[in-house]
C-alpha cells in the first residue's frame, strides 16, 4: 500500500510538471493568442517623394483580409512609404532582370519607386498574401509600363502593370521577402544602336537619375511625359491649346530653350525661329518665341494631318542663356542643363471626320437607318466629334446605353422618307448625304452643338464649309417648303473650354461681343436638298487652337429633337475648292477706327451684290470684331452661266459722324482703288477670288476728305538707373512714320532730244540724283518708289515696273540723248505709268523735265522735227489731260522766251495761191515771210498749258536758265511732297494708372532741326519747367524770340499738353518735343504684377535712341511686356478744313522683383507662414511692404519695386510685443543677422544671403524631436513597453536636462513605455537608467546621445536601437528579464512540449499499473 501511495504521489507530480511546461510554451510563444486573429482588409494611401522631397505619384495598397495577423481583427495597420535613396543599385538589376526576361531591346527610361514598409499596431509586419498597389499622379507612358519589387539582398521580381480604372497604374505585389521592400513602375523605350555619324546629339550625360537621356536620333515612344521623377534639374513641356511651353525647373535660372521636332518617326530636327507670312502676305510672325520658351505647334508645321504628319514629337533642351547666340541656338561645346521627355502632339491641322462617315452605323447596327451614340462612345470609334447636346440614352433600339448625345444618319438602312408606321426623317427627294453614305442630326435626343478643335496661327484665314438642310415634320411631296436655321461659331479652344452646354453656345450666339474674336454664322435652309455655305474667319490674336460649334438653333418642327442634318465639313487654310462647274468670290468688309456697337450698326446698314448673282446683307455674314478690326465675311458661289466679268459693290451709308473716312478695295489682296466702293473683276470656272471692302474711320471735323498723309509722331520712353523713366512724344510735318509709311510713287518724264546732250543731261542726272537722295533720307518714314519715261522723236518707259530710288539712279545714269522732242507720247507714257500705281493712299506725283520745244507727236512721229506746229502743241496737251495725280510739276531747261506755233504739220509755210498776199491763212495763221504762224508763247507757257490739263491738286511750271539749278529744284520739290502743311497742332499724354510723376519729374519742350542724320538743336526760351504742387500752369515757348507754344501739366488728369499757337506751320525738317521726365511706376503697378503679372505689350519702335531725338525698336519696351505708360497720347491738328486726331503709339514701363526665398535647415517645412520686412539702404523697413511667405507656396516671394538697387535688402520679422512693426493686429520686430527666432516651439538661427536681386532667408534648426521608449528585450521575442522605468538626461556639462513638460530632469515611463517626448537641443548627452522596472535588470552602461544637424545617434547598446518616423528620433531602451523563458519559435517550446508528453504518458501508465495491481490483489 505504501509503495502504491508513493506510485500515486510520482504520477501525480509529472502532470503538475505537464501543466506547468504547456503553460510555459503558451507564454514562451508570444504569437499564440496574441496574433492568431487574421486582420480586415482594408485600403492604405500614402504620397511618393523623390529623394528631394518633391511629390512624384500617389501610392494606394489595396490589402486582402488575411494579410496581417493580430490580436483583434480590427488591428490597426499603417503603411510607411519613404523615398528610396539607393535608386542606382536597384535600376541596375530592374534592367539586368528586364534584359534576363528576354527584353534585350528596351531600355529604362522613367520610373518612381520608393521603400515600402507595412505596420500592425505599430510593429513591423511581413505581408502573407499578395497586395494590389495602384500609382496615381506620375508622368509614366502607361503603353510600356512594368513594375518591379526588390528586397534590397539582390532579388528583384518583375510584375506587369495595367490601367486601372481611374486612369492610374496598378500591379500586384506576390508576399513580401522583407520588412522593407523597393516597389516601383517605369516605362521602357526601343533601345538602338549608336550612329557614329550623326554630328548633333542630345546632352551626353542626363542631368538627373531620374531619365536617360536619348540622343537625338533615337525614336522614342512614351506619351506626354512631362517631367521626370526623381530628378534635380528638369525641363517639361505643357500645352496649352497650340502652344508648347518650356519649363525649367530652376525658376531663379536665366535659361533658354532649344527645340526638336521628329515627324513620322524620323530623325529629331532641331528648330531654328522662322517668320512665317501667309498666302496672301500677312504677317503671322514666329514659330518660337524670342526667348525659345513657346513654340506655336501649327505655324511650326507640326499639326498631324499637315503635309503628311501622321506622328509628331517635340523635345527641348534647357541651356544657360548665355550660351545661345543671336538666333537661339546653342554655342559650340555648350552644356546641356536638361532634356525634357518626348511629347506627343495630338492635334490636327485641319478637320477629321467632316463627312461623318466615321463609326459606320451599319459596321455596328443592323435594321436601323441611325444611332444615337454616346459623347464617350463615339470618341471611342474616333469619330472625334463630341457635342454639348448631352441626354441620357432614349431608345436601345437605336441609341447607346451610355447616352443619345451625337445622331449619325445612314443612307445604306431603312429609308429616311415618311412611312405609314411612323414619320422616319419625313425625306424629300433622293435618300443622299452630302458627301459619302452618312450625315449628322444637331438635335438629337436635345438640341446640341457639334464641335471640334483645330490647331491655328493667329492672323491666318481659315476657311469652312458645311452642307446643311432641314428637317421637316410634313414629309410629303405636296407639303410647303420647311426650314431649320443652324448657326456656325468660330473661337479660341482656350475661351471655349468651358462652354459645354447648349445654353453657353447660344450666348455666344446672341452675345459674340462678350467673346473676343468669336465669329457667328447663321444658315438657314429648307427639306427639299442639301445647300453648301463656305465662309472665312480670320483667327483671333493669340489663338493657337480653334474650336468650330456647329450649333442646332430653330426647327420647322419645334422639336428641340428634330432637325438640322450637316455634312461635307471642311476646314481649310487656302481657298476652299468651288462646287463643280462653278467659281466662288469671298466677300469681306473690314471696319477700323470705331467701337465694336458702332461697326454693328454701321455694317447692318451695308449690303454687297455680287453681280447679279446675290446681294448680301448683314445676317449673310460671318462678323468679328477683335483689337478694334470688326470683320465680315462670306463666300459666293458663282453658277457657270455667271461667270465671267461681274461687278461686286458696296451700297449703303459708309459716312459716320465725327469721322474722317478712308476707303479702299482690294481685289485678291491686291489694292484696286481708294475712293470707290465697287470694282469689276474677272472670273472663270472653277475660280476663287476675293474681295475686300476696307474703311478706316479717324474722328476729326467729320469732313469725309482723306487726309493727305499721317503726321511724321513718335513716342518713346528711356528707363533711368535709379527705376524712373522719361517719356518724349514727337511730331515734324514730315509725312508718314516708321510704323505707318507714307507712300509716294513719282513717275519722271525725262527729255532725251538731241539738245539734252551734255550739261543739260549731265545736269538732269545730277538732279534725279538729289531727289532719290532727298526721299531716302526719310526712308524709315516714306516708301519711295520710281518709274521713269524718256522722250525724244518716240518715247520708251525704261521701267516697266516700279523701282526703288538705286535702280532709278543705275536707269538715269544709262540715259543718252538723240533725236527729236515728242512731249505727246512722253506724257501718254507718263499716264499710263501713273495709273498703274496701285498702292493704297500712295501720293502720285508726276515730274516733266525738258529743255526744248515740242517737234513731233503720234507714234509714228508726225511734226518738223524742229519746230512746234498746232496739231503737235494739241496732242501734247491732250496726252497731258489723261495725267491725274496729286502733284505735277514741269520743269523746263533754258526754254526760248519766244516760241512760233505753225498752223499747218507738212511745211512751215504753205502757198496759198490767191491768198497768199491777203496776210492771212484760212486755217487761221497769220502769213509772215512765207510762213503760217498759229500763234507765238514762250517756253514756260508751252509747260503751264501743259500743267492746265493735267489733274492734280497741286501744279507747277518753271523754266531755269542755268541747268545747275534743277538740283536745287528737284531737291525743292522732294520738300513739298514730304512736308504735310498743317496748323493747330496740340499734342497731349495721359499717363496711365500704373505711373506716376515724382518730385523729381520736369515738363521739357524742345525743338530740333534734322539734316542728315544729325540734329541740331533751335534756341528759343521756355525749355524746361518745374512742377509746382504737382502741376504746370501755362509754359510759354518760343523759337528765338517768337512765342510758338504753350505747356502745361494737370496733376488730377495726369495730362501733359503742349499747345502750338494756332497760325504756327511746322516747318521742314524741323522736330518738336515734349518729354515727362522721372516718373515712376507706382504701387497699382506693383499689385497688379504681383497678382496678374504684365498686361500690356508695348508697341514696336517706343524705345528711345542713344541720343535722344528718335524712337528704336529696341529696348525695355519695344514689344516687351510691361505697362502701358500712358493711357491715351494723342496729336491734333487742322489739315486743309479736317480736324485731324492720331493717337500715338504705347511704350511700357516694367517693375522689378526682389526675390525670397526661405531654406529651413533641419526640417523640412515647419508649416507656418513666415513675414519679410523690406528695407531701405539704411537698413529701416519700408512703410507697407511686408512679404507673407507661404508653406503652400515653397516658402517663396517676391517684393515688386521700381528699382532693386534703391532698396538694403530685406529682414525676416518676428513676434515682440515691444516691436515697432504693426502687420495685421499683431506686433514684430525684424531679425538681425544670426538672430534667432521661434517658430511653433523650434528655435532657429537666422541668416541672409543674396545674388543679384535675390535673397535668400536660412533658419537653422538648433533641436530635434526626440521620444525615449522603454520596452522589455528578450531574444526571439517582439518588444512589450514597460511601466516604471526611471532615468536621468544630463547635458555634456552634467547638468539636469528637461524636455517637454519635465521640469526635475527624471525621467520615468508609463503604461505606454514613454520615458519622454519633447525637442532636444543640439549637443551631446547622457542617458542614465537609475531604475529598472520589477522584474527586469538594470541598464549596466549609460546612453550617449548626440543631437546636431544631421540627426539624433546613440552610442552602441545591443539594448538600445533608434529610428526615425515623420521626423522624430525614436529611442528604444530594452530591459533583459532577471531569468529568461524559451525563445519564441526556438527549440526549447517543442522539447518543453514533447518532455511533458512524456511525462503525460508515463504518469498514465503509471497509474494504470497501480490500478491493475489493485485489481490483483482484490
Amino acid at each position: 500500500m505504501k509503495h502504491t501511495k508513493k506510485k500515486r504521489l510520482l504520477a501525480i507530480v509529472l502532470c503538475m510538471i505537464l501543466v506547468l511546461s504547456t503553460g510555459i510554451a503558451a507564454f514562451a510563444n508570444e504569437n499564440v493568442g496574441l496574433q492568431s486573429v487574421a486582420c480586415q482588409a482594408a485600403t492604405l494611401e500614402r504620397v511618393i517623394k523623390n529623394a528631394e522631397g518633391e511629390d512624384v505619384g500617389t501610392l494606394i495598397a489595396d490589402i486582402p483580409e488575411g494579410t496581417f495577423l493580430a490580436s483583434s481583427s480590427d488591428a490597426n495597420i499603417q503603411m510607411d512609404v519613404q523615398a528610396d535613396v539607393g535608386a542606382d543599385g536597384v535600376l541596375d538589376r530592374v534592367q539586368q532582370q528586364l534584359e534576363a526576361n528576354g527584353e534585350t531591346g528596351y531600355t529604362l527610361n522613367n520610373y518612381v519607386m520608393a521603400d515600402v514598409t507595412f505596420y500592425v499596431n505599430g510593429e513591423k509586419q511581413i505581408p502573407q498574401q499578395p497586395i494590389t498597389f495602384h500609382v496615381s499622379g506620375t508622368s509614366i507612358d502607361t503603353e510600356n509600363v512594368m513594375a518591379f519589387a526588390d528586397d534590397r539582398q539582390n532579388t528583384t521580381t518583375l510584375m506587369d502593370a495595367d490601367t486601372d480604372e481611374n486612369g492610374g497604374l496598378q500591379f500586384t505585389a506576390q508576399t513580401f521577402g522583407a520588412e522593407t521592400v523597393v516597389c516601383g513602375i517605369f516605362d521602357v523605350t526601343e533601345a538602338e544602336e549608336e550612329d557614329e555619324n550623326t554630328e548633333e546629339k542630345f546632352a551626353a550625360d542626363p542631368v538627373t537619375t531620374g531619365a536617360k537621356v536619348e540622343d537625338e536620333t533615337t525614336t522614342q515612344k512614351n506619351d506626354n511625359v512631362q517631367a521626370v521623377a526623381n530628378v534635380e534639374k528638369t525641363v517639361s513641356i505643357t500645352e496649352n491649346y497650340g502652344k508648347l511651353t518650356a519649363n525649367y525647373s530652376d525658376t531663379t535660372a536665366d535659361v533658354g530653350y532649344v527645340w526638336y521636332r521628329s515627324v513620322n518617326g524620323a530623325t529629331a530636327e532641331r528648330q531654328i525661329p522662322t517668320q512665317y507670312s501667309s498666302t496672301t502676305g500677312t504677317n503671322l510672325g514666329k514659330d518660337i518665341s524670342s526667348d525659345g520658351k513657346e513654340l506655336y505647334i501649327a505655324l511650326n508645321g507640326g499639326a498631324l494631318g499637315y503635309n503628311g504628319n501622321k506622328s509628331v514629337t517635340y523635345t527641348v533642351e534647357a541651356y544657360s542663356k548665355s550660351d545661345l547666340n543671336e538666333y537661339g541656338l546653342p554655342n559650340d561645346g555648350a552644356p546641356v542643363l536638361a532634356t525634357s521627355s518626348v511629347y506627343n502632339v495630338t492635334g490636327y491641322y485641319e478637320v477629321q471626320n467632316g463627312s461623318f462617315e466615321t463609326p459606320s452605323v451599319t459596321k455596328y447596327h443592323q435594321n436601323t437607318n441611325n444611332w444615337q451614340f454616346s459623347n464617350e462612345n463615339y470618341k471611342t470609334l474616333d469619330g472625334v466629334w463630341q457635342t454639348t447636346g448631352t441626354h441620357a440614352a432614349v431608345d436601345s433600339r437605336w441609341s447607346d446605353p451610355e447616352g443619345a448625345d451625337i445622331e449619325i444618319v445612314t443612307t445604306l438602312g431603312p429609308s429616311l422618307k415618311r412611312q405609314d408606321d411612323g414619320d422616319r426623317y419625313n425625306w424629300h427627294g433622293d435618300e443622299i448625304a452630302a458627301d459619302g453614305n452618312q450625315f449628322a442630326e444637331l438635335n438629337c435626343a436635345a438640341a446640341g452643338a457639334l464641335y471640334q478643335d483645330v490647331l491655328t496661327t493667329p492672323g491666318e484665314v481659315l476657311n469652312y464649309q458645311v452642307a446643311h438642310r432641314a428637317r421637316g415634320s410634313n414629309g410629303r411631296d405636296n407639303s410647303p417648303e420647311e426650314k431649320d436655321t443652324m448657326y456656325v461659331v468660330a473661337m479660341s479652344s482656350n475661351l471655349a473650354k468651358n462652354i459645354t452646354t447648349q445654353g453657353q453656345v447660344l450666348d455666344v450666339v446672341n452675345h459674340k461681343e462678350n467673346y473676343p474674336g468669336a465669329m457667328v454664322a447663321t444658315y438657314t435652309d429648307g427639306d427639299r436638298s442639301w445647300t453648301t455655305h463656305q465662309g472665312t474667319y480670320t483667327v483671333a490674336s493669340n489663338q493657337y487652337s480653334t474650336r468650330f460649334f456647329f450649333v442646332a438653333g430653330s426647327t420647322a418642327s419645334n422639336d428641340a429633337t428634330v432637325g438640322n442634318f450637316i455634312d461635307n465639313v471642311k476646314f481649310t487654310r487656302d481657298r476652299l475648292t468651288p462646287v463643280a462647274g462653278t467659281a466662288n468670290v469671298t466677300v469681306t468688309k473690314t471696319i477700323t477706327g470705331l467701337s465694336a456697337k458702332a461697326a454693328e450698326t454701321l455694317a447692318k446698314q451695308l449690303q454687297f451684290k455680287v453681280g447679279d448673282v446675290r446681294t448680301l446683307s448683314y445676317n449673310d455674314m460671318t462678323w468679328t470684331y477683335e483689337n478694334g478690326v470688326y470683320k465680315g465675311s462670306t463666300i459666293v458661289n458663282i453658277p457657270q452661266d455667271k461667270c465671267g466679268n461681274i461687278n461686286v459693290k458696296e451700297e449703303g451709308t459708309l459716312d459716320v459722324s465725327g469721322y474722317t473716312r478712308n476707303t479702299s478695295i482690294f481685289v485678291d489682296s491686291t489694292v484696286a482703288g481708294s475712293g470707290i466702293t465697287s470694282t469689276n473683276m474677272n472670273i472663270a470656272v472653277g475660280n476663287s477670288r476675293s474681295v475686300e471692302f476696307k474703311n478706316n474711320y479717324s474722328p476729326n471735323g467729320g469732313s469725309g476728305e482723306t487726309v493727305e498723309s499721317k503726321m511724321f509722331h513718335e513716342k518713346y520712353i528711356k528707363r533711368n538707373d535709379n527705376g524712373t523713366y522719361d517719356i518724349t512724344l514727337n511730331a515734324s510735318g514730315t509725312i508718314g512714320s516708321d510704323v505707318k509709311k507714307a507712300f509716294v510713287d513719282i513717275v519722271l518724264v525725262v527729255d532725251t532730244s538731241g539738245s539734252m546732250k551734255g550739261s543739260n543731261l549731265t545736269s538732269t542726272k545730277n538732279a534725279i540724283n538729289a531727289l532719290v537722295d532727298a526721299f531716302d533720307a526719310k526712308k524709315e518714314t516714306v516708301d519711295t518708289k520710281y518709274k521713269l519715261v524718256t522722250f525724244s522723236s518716240s518715247a520708251e518707259t525704261k521701267t516697266d515696273n516700279w523701282v526703288d530710288g538705286k535702280k532709278l539712279k543705275k536707269k538715269a545714269g544709262e540715259l543718252s540723248a538723240d533725236g527729236g522732242t515728242n512731249y505727246d507720247q512722253g506724257l501718254s507714257q507718263a499716264a499710263t505709268a501713273i495709273n498703274s500705281s496701285s498702292r493704297e493712299n500712295a501720293k502720285k506725283i508726276v515730274i516733266f523735265l525738258t529743255d526744248g520745244k515740242p517737234t513731233y507727236y503720234g507714234t509714228n512721229p508726225y511734226g518738223y522735227g524742229n519746230e512746234t506746229s498746232k496739231r503737235t502743241l494739241e496732242a501734247a496737251v491732250r496726252s497731258a489731260s489723261k495725267i491725274s495725280c496729286e502733284r505735277f510739276y514741269a520743269v523746263g531747261i533754258g526754254l526760248p522766251g519766244s516760241i512760233n506755233i505753225y498752223t499747218h504739220d507738212d511745211n512751215p509755210y504753205w502757198d496759198h495761191n490767191s491768198y497768199w498776199h491777203q496776210g492771212t491763212c484760212p486755217d487761221g495763221g497769220t502769213y509772215s515771210k512765207g510762213y503760217d504762224i498759229y500763234e507765238q508763247i514762250s517756253g514756260l507757257d508751252i509747260l503751264n498749258r501743259l500743267s492746265g490739263a493735267v489733274s492734280a491738286s497741286t501744279k507747277r511750271a518753271i523754266n531755269y536758265s542755268d541747268p545747275s539749278d534743277l538740283t536745287e529744284e528737284f531737291t525743292s520739290i522732294a520738300g513739298d511732297i514730304l512736308t504735310l502743311a498743317c496748323s493747330e497742332v496740340t499734342i497731349t499724354d495721359t499717363l496711365s494708372e500704373y505711373v506716376d510723376t515724382t518730385a523729381n519729374t520736369k515738363i521739357k519742350v524742345n525743338i530740333a532741326r534734322k539734316n542728315a542724320n544729325n540734329y541740331t538743336d533751335v534756341a528759343g526760351n521756355g525749355r524746361e519747367f518745374t512742377l509746382t504742387d504737382g502741376s504746370l500752369i501755362g509754359g510759354e515757348v518760343y523759337e528765338g524770340s517768337d512765342k510758338i507754344a504753350t505747356v502745361s501739366y494737370d496733376k488730377d488728369s495726369k495730362t501733359a499738353t503742349l499747345k502750338f499757337e494756332n497760325d504756327y506751320t511746322f516747318k521742314k525738317d524741323y522736330y518738336y518735343y515734349l518729354s515727362i521726365t522721372n516718373v515712376v511706376p507706382n504701387q497699382t503697378a506693383f499689385d497688379k504684377y504681383q497678382n496678374d503679372g504684365y498686361t500690356n505689350q508695348g508697341d514696336d519702335y517706343t524705345d528711345a535712341s542713344l541720343n535722344g531725338y528718335s524712337a528704336v525698336g529696341n529696348g525695355t519696351s519695344s514689344k516687351q511686356v510691361g505697362f502701358y505708360s500712358n493711357s491715351q497720347a494723342t496729336i491734333s491738328y487742322k489739315w486743309k478744313d479736317s480736324n485731324v486726331t492720331e493717337n500715338y503709339r504705347k511704350p511700357v514701363v516694367q517693375v522689378e522683383q526682389i526675390n525670397v526665398n526661405k531654406n529651413w535647415v533641419g526640417i523640412s517645412d515647419p508649416k507656418d507662414t513666415v513675414l519679410v520686412q523690406l528695407i531701405d539702404k539704411s537698413g529701416n523697413p519700408v512703410s507697407g511692404r511686408i512679404l507673407e511667405l507661404l508653406p503652400g507656396k515653397n516658402y517663396s516671394g517676391s517684393f515688386t519695386v521700381e528699382e532693386s538697387d534703391n532698396y538694403g535688402g530685406i529682414r525676416e520679422l518676428k513676434l515682440d510685443d515691444t516691436g515697432t512693426i504693426n502687420y495685421n493686429g499683431h506686433r514684430y520686430s525684424m531679425i538681425a543677422p544670426d538672430g534667432t527666432t521661434t517658430i511653433s516651439g523650434t528655435t532657429y538661427t537666422v541668416t541672409y544671403s543674396t545674388s543679384g536681386n535675390s535673397y535668400t532667408i536660412t533658419n537653422t534648426k538648433n533641436t530635434q524631436k526626440i521620444k525615449i521608449l522603454k520596452t522589455r528585450h528578450a531574444e526571439g521575442t517582439s518588444d512589450i513597453y514597460l511601466k516604471g522605468a526611471e532615468f536621468t538626461l544630463l547635458d555634456n556639462n552634467g547638468n539636469q536636462v528637461t524636455i517637454g513638460t519635465n521640469t526635475n530632469g527624471t525621467y520615468i515611463s508609463g503604461e505606454d513605455g514613454l520615458v519622454l517626448e519633447g525637442d532636444i537641443t543640439y549637443g551631446t548627452y547622457i542617458l542614465t537608467e537609475v531604475k529598472a522596472p520589477s522584474g527586469y535588470t538594470k541598464l549596466a552602461d549609460p546612453i550617449t546621445v548626440t543631437v546636431n544637424d544631421d540627426g539624433i545617434t546613440v552610442s552602441e547598446n545591443t539594448n538600445v536601437k533608434i529610428e526615425k518616423q515623420n521626423n522624430t528620433y525614436i529611442i528604444t531602451v530594452a530591459n533583459n528579464l532577471l531569468y529568461e523563458l524559451p525563445h519564441t519559435g526556438g527549440p526549447g517550446i517543442f522539447l518543453y512540449m514533447i518532455g511533458g508528453m512524456l511525462l503525460m504518458g508515463a504518469a498514465a501508465w503509471i497509474l494504470y499499473k497501480n490500478k491493475c495491481r489493485e485489481v490483483l490483489k482484490r
